[in-house]
């Protein structure tokens, strides 16, 4: 699992930017304003179904309070769960000339509604509470960007704050007792190195089809529209869905010029940035893989229900989790059962193809991540059937997680045998496989689930070893095999998350050992709770039964790193860049009186030598 903003060593960071000319940076500065601040938020993966709060604020201060912005003037309710795949944008407000150096964030929990993926159909539904055990309220965070990086704000420029929310350090879920304990920690970067795809969402402005970009106003969750606006750029690989047709390139870059202003658009790409190492003046740039405009993004005449497909019965497939948008726009949580009725006039569209590839409702199955439009009806049980007889469909692909069965053979064109524990990012024991197969033994089987690598290879790895991949399902009832893969991260490449809780109590001594080269966890003591494993894709490893410690070791090679240290009692988080800064303010913090509540870490982790490299690192202390 990767955190969206992690960032690497201060002067390789730098020493690697390019400069952007300035028709892509951030666009539309209000006149007498000095530059602007592109926020985004993301969130690490976890056993969530569903994880929706709401976010009542976030603003920048500068160190001595002079300059403050508000980068969201209005509440919105936010799934993080559904961020685990992507970062979204924010806003981009202007911002007056300055150094911010403080995000403060403040969530409600009252109202929320959170759902751990035990592997059933539906999850199991969780109360938040606090530590003391009463109902989880509003909780207010005060973010401290590193002092060497913080967030400058110059005339003419536009900067980056990226926000994330590292799920698995900050709950501790009671399946027993149907609660999830939270301790909120949200960390931050002001350098815009994103890892994982960005989304913006929002009104078109314009589209300059000569430079090859458009202007988009940001509307993030689906929500009523934020502060500023973002320039996005497109290339002659991007690709289009517009008013529900597909397109490449030039084409489809003439379909988004003819769309009116104040269309709906959705944006997926990377979002980067520049930054002169005498100011540390950044511009920041957002490159288009994927565009969705008009109806392909919001319809005025169809309601839009998205989600994982768990099961079909003909053509009914059912969603979970989902998520529904009416036509007139109001984003709703579906906390029943959601199906889309398909029928020989829906329209099937595949993200990223051309027109040409338009599919038959054979190709949604079961796994399939997909985008339904058509008209939906909710019943007082809160289900919801949304009828796409004559509407349409998008598919979007998937991602896997699984282990190999056998040594996979190294050749491209291949067929993978894996062991799933994740599809679509939820358990695939949620799944209803019946009729995915050309007969009934043919079904798809998650202990032997067949992955086509197409002209992908997977070389080295052995029976046991991780794999994850992103691709298609196989249509209903052809398989096998059961999935295309377009995408492979073989064993050593696929993300791993450790974490540690030592209780509500925490302990004075956590490791083995601490220094400014690596932290070792010190399992043999009594305080740890509940939580002590590394997950390894879908793999879950249990610390406790490694036979001996686990070595944390920065990343020195990572594009991008972020090291935190958070506050439970005072709210406080601060956020550091590199690992020697965190280490040693860490030692002085703990010195043996300060409990340690929990300890997250991201990267990847080597079995044999029981090394986890860390790309991220997150505390949470007592005080």
């Amino acid at each position: 699992m990767r955190l969206p903003m992690m960032i690497a060593g201060l002067a390789r960071r730098r020493a690697r930017r390019l400069v952007l000319g300035a028709p892509l940076a951030l666009a539309a500065m209000l006149a007498g304003c000095d530059g602007s601040a592109v926020v985004t938020l993301g969130a690490s993966r976890a056993h969530f179904l569903a994880y929706q709060v709401t976010l009542v604020s976030i603003t920048l201060a500068t160190a001595n309070g002079a300059g403050t912005v508000v980068v969201l003037p209005a509440g919105t309710r936010v799934d993080f769960a559904r961020l685990a795949g992507h970062d979204e944008v924010l806003g981009a407000p202007a911002a007056v000339q300055g150094t911010y150096t403080r995000a403060t964030v403040t969530l409600d929990y009252r109202g929320a509604r959170i759902v751990a993926d035990d592997g059933s159909p539906n999850g199991v539904a969780l109360t938040p509470v606090a530590n003391s055990g009463l109902p989880a309220g509003e909780v207010t965070l005060s973010l401290n960007l590193d002092p060497k990086d913080p967030l400058r704000i110059l005339p003419n420029r536009s900067s980056s704050l990226a926000l994330a929310f590292p799920l698995p350090l900050a709950n501790s879920v009671n399946l027993a007792l149907r609660t999830v304990t939270v301790n909120p920690v949200l960390v931050a970067s002001a350098i815009p190195l994103d890892q994982k795809p960005v989304r913006v969402r929002g009104p078109l402005v314009g589209v300059a089809a000569a430079s090859g970009q458009f202007t988009t106003g940001i509307a993030p969750f689906d929500g009523p529209a934020q502060p500023g606006q973002l320039v996005v750029t497109l290339g002659a690989a991007t690709a289009y869905e517009i008013d529900g047709a597909p397109s490449l390139g030039a084409t489809g870059l003439a379909a988004l010029a003819a769309q009116r202003g104040g269309a709906a658009t959705i944006a997926v790409g990377s979002l980067s940035g520049t930054a002169t190492l005498a100011s540390g003046a950044q511009n920041v740039a957002f490159d288009a893989g994927t565009v969705l405009a008009g109806t392909s993004a919001r319809s005025g005449s169809f309601d839009r229900l998205s989600g994982i497909v768990v099961a079909r019965h003909g053509d009914l497939v059912t969603l979970s989790p989902a998520a529904a948008l009416s036509a007139a726009g109001v984003p709703s949580a579906v906390t029943g059962t959601a199906t889309v009725q398909l029928g020989a006039g829906t329209a099937v569209t595949t993200l990223g193809a051309s027109a040409a590839a338009s599919a038959a409702i054979a190709s949604i199955s079961v796994g399939s991540r997909i985008v339904a439009f058509g008209t939906a009806s909710t019943d007082a049980a809160g289900d919801v059937a949304l009828d796409a007889i004559a509407g349409r469909v998008r598919l979007v692909p998937t991602r896997l997680d699984g282990v190999l069965a056998t040594a996979p053979a190294t050749n491209a064109g291949a067929t993978v045998q894996l062991a799933i524990g994740l599809l679509g990012g939820r358990a695939a024991s949620g799944f209803a496989f019946a009729g995915t197969g050309t007969s009934s033994a043919a079904d798809a089987n998650p202990a032997d689930y067949q992955v086509s690598t197409g002209a992908l290879a997977l070389t080295g790895g052995a029976a046991g070893d991780p794999v994850e991949a992103d691709g298609l399902v196989a249509p209903f009832g052809a398989a096998p095999p059961d999935f295309a893969a377009s995408a492979l991260s073989g064993p050593a490449n696929v993300p791993a998350a450790l974490t540690i809780g030592w209780g509500t109590g925490g302990t004075t001594r956590p490791f083995a050992s601490f220094g400014n080269a690596s932290l070792v966890p010190d399992l043999t003591n009594p305080a740890i709770g509940a939580r002590h494993t590394i997950e390894v894709g879908a793999e879950t490893i249990d610390l406790k039964s490694l036979g001996a410690n686990p070595t944390i070791v920065p990343d020195a090679a990572a594009p991008a790193v972020i090291y935190a240290i958070a506050h439970a009692a005072s709210g406080r988080v601060d956020d550091y860049d590199t690992y020697a800064d965190f280490a040693s303010a860490l030692q002085s913090t703990l010195n043996g009186a300060t409990p340690l509540l929990a300890l997250g870490a991201e990267g990847t982790y080597a079995t044999a030598t029981r090394t986890f490299t860390a790309t991220s690192i997150t505390v949470s202390l007592s005080n």
